[in-house]
């Protein structure tokens, strides 16, 4: 079967995994947003670490299959989760050591990023720490003009979409404990954003 391919993921995961590999082991992660599959493939070869994939019941399919081709133990089986179907802890009952997300909050409706950070601490283990990769704009401004571009492309697309304030996100999740660590700038005006839940 021929399964969908990410050029992005392609082309990102080899400058991700050198930053996740500075913060082994990472134990057990959710990755939210698996996508085509691509990075759970890859990550949990790399890092050998269990890898709990996590996407819409749509995107499952592509999940399961690269899971079969990859014949590894250390990929579970996709677990369906949509931030705002319904509450978060219905969805997945447990918490991980880890969670992972690649270029998710610039896609979900800003009050769905919200949601996901408001409730990341009922996933997150104590001192588990959370990847957030792709665009974000820092103190209101855009990283890059093509940053600002694709900002524009994704609200003609569909209004909700577009990049994210760090610092809206940062204070976010500081509510709940979860606080800033690091920032590791990326190919292609990209951030890799990590944090601590420190509740």
């Amino acid at each position: 079967m021929n399964l969908p391919n990410s050029p992005a993921s392609e082309r990102n995961k080899e400058p991700i995994l050198e930053v996740l590999k500075t913060y082994t082991p990472l134990g057990e992660v959710l990755e939210v947003g698996h996508g085509t599959g691509q990075h759970a493939v890859y990550f949990s070869e790399y890092l050998q670490t269990l890898w709990y994939p996590a996407d819409i019941e749509q995107n499952n399919w592509m999940m399961a299959e690269r899971i079969k081709i990859a014949a590894s133990d250390l990929i579970q089986p996709p677990l369906t989760f949509e931030v705002g179907l319904k509450p978060i802890g219905e969805q997945i009952n447990r918490n991980f050591d880890s969670i992972f997300t690649a270029n998710t909050f610039h896609i979900m409706a800003e009050r769905h990023v919200f949601e996901f950070c408001d409730n990341l601490n009922h996933l997150l283990k104590p001192n588990g720490k959370f990847f957030l990769y792709g665009p974000f704009k820092f103190q209101g401004q855009f990283t890059s003009e093509s940053n600002e571009m694709f900002d524009r492309q994704l609200k003609n697309n569909q209004m909700e979409m577009g990049i994210r304030d760090f610092e809206a996100i940062e204070n976010c999740l500081k509510k709940i404990g979860v606080v800033f660590l690091n920032r590791h700038d990326l190919p292609a005006n990209n951030q890799l954003l990590v944090f601590q839940n420190e509740s």
